[in-house]
């Protein structure tokens, strides 16, 4: 979808969901993590209790939740743990600030190195025969006499792990519990993503967010002169 702001600037939005995320475990740090990093296991998306075996459904009764759908953990410092049990809503994020989504990419199926690779293909006509998709020479001969690793040929595209970094958060919805990005998403519409805040926010240059107000009401939107407005 596409939103505008005051300004007339077009925004490319996508829309997250976040279904009833619940904290169900805080892991200790290894003794052998140098880092000493503490893990979060966050639960997202309702199960029904007859399609859970009796360990998933126990774990989840000592967080005193219902079965989760999605398990995932974070890997945060001792002071940024939260108890267990906290649900997890949209106004965990900040309007403005930077994120990065992890999600598996929409599956193509095998495709020809052209698709898959943006090959440039054979010419069209004059004297090109049956050769006009194909991606030519895949080595030498003799010398080295194989193919080398990782050569770039036809096969099967799409359904693998991507990640998206730096996306900015346009619009909280805390009603509804919705995340408004600028930017796609890796996925087909309705799939499960990873959010975490972004790593590469503060080493490639960007701008730091805009000023912040936090809101646990209504519709907390970013504007490009840095002033968050709450709407009802």
């Amino acid at each position: 979808m596409n939103l505008w702001d005051d300004n007339g600037t077009r925004h490319p939005i996508t829309v997250l969901c976040v279904d009833r995320c619940h904290v169900l475990r805080i892991r200790e740090p290894n003794t052998n993590d140098r880092k000493q990093r503490w893990g979060v296991q966050v639960g997202a998306g309702p199960k029904r209790p007859y399609k859970t075996n009796k360990a998933h459904r126990y774990h989840c009764a000592k967080a005193g939740v219902e079965p989760k759908q999605k398990l995932c953990e974070f890997m945060v410092n001792k002071m940024f743990t939260i108890p267990i049990g906290t649900e997890l809503r949209a106004n965990h994020f900040e309007v403005g600030q930077y994120i990065d989504v992890t999600g598996t990419s929409i599956g193509k199926g095998t495709q020809g190195v052209m698709k898959r690779w943006g090959f440039a293909g054979g010419p069209a006509s004059h004297g090109c025969s049956k050769a006009h998709r194909k991606g030519g020479s895949i080595g030498m001969s003799t010398k080295p006499g194989r193919v080398f690793k990782g050569k770039k040929m036809a096969g099967h595209m799409g359904n693998e792990r991507k990640t998206v970094q730096s996306l900015m958060v346009y619009r909280i919805d805390n009603v509804r519990n919705l995340i408004y990005l600028r930017g796609a998403v890796p996925g087909n519409s309705g799939n499960w993503v990873r959010v975490r805040d972004a790593v590469r926010k503060l080493k490639i240059g960007m701008e730091a967010p805009p000023a912040l107000r936090f809101s646990t009401e209504g519709v907390v939107e970013w504007k490009k002169e840095g002033v968050v407005a709450a709407l009802s």
